[in-house]
C-alpha cells in the first residue's frame, strides 16, 4: 500500500501562490504594470484558481497533475469579450514536502492554450 503525500488544501495553495506574486511583482513587472496592480488592489484585482491544463508543460517540461498542483491567476477584472488583463500565473503544488511554484509574469500571447488564443 503506497501512501498519498499529504497536500495543501486549494485555499492554502491559493494564498501561497498569491503572496509570492506580490512578494516578487516589483521586479518582474514594468514600473506602470507594478503601478496599475497596486492601484486596482481592493477594486477590480482578482486572485483565482484552478486546476492546471496541459499547457504548463511548455513553461515547465511537464503535464501537471491535477491532484497535485494547482493554478492561480491575478489580474484585473475585464468586460466578457475583452482581451484578458493578466499580471501573472502561478503554478504551485500542493505537496507539503515539496517546494515548488513557477510563475509566468504577464502571459499575454506566450500563454497559447491548444487551438487558439486565451479566452477565446
Amino acid at each position: 500500500m503506497t501512501s498519498r503525500p499529504k497536500r495543501h488544501g486549494i485555499n492554502t495553495a491559493t494564498f501561497m501562490a498569491e503572496e509570492m506574486i506580490y512578494n516578487q511583482a516589483e521586479e518582474h513587472l514594468s514600473p506602470q504594470r507594478y503601478a496599475e496592480m497596486k492601484a486596482e488592489v481592493g477594486r477590480y484585482l482578482y486572485v483565482a484558481g484552478k486546476y492546471p491544463s496541459s499547457e504548463w508543460e511548455q513553461f515547465v517540461g511537464f503535464t501537471p497533475a491535477a491532484d497535485m498542483y494547482y493554478q492561480v491567476n491575478v489580474g484585473v477584472a475585464v468586460d466578457s469579450g475583452q482581451a484578458p488583463n493578466i499580471f501573472a500565473m502561478a503554478l504551485i503544488c500542493r505537496d507539503m514536502s515539496k517546494d515548488f511554484c513557477h510563475i509566468v509574469w504577464e502571459p499575454g500571447d506566450r500563454w497559447l492554450p491548444l487551438g487558439g488564443r486565451a479566452g477565446t
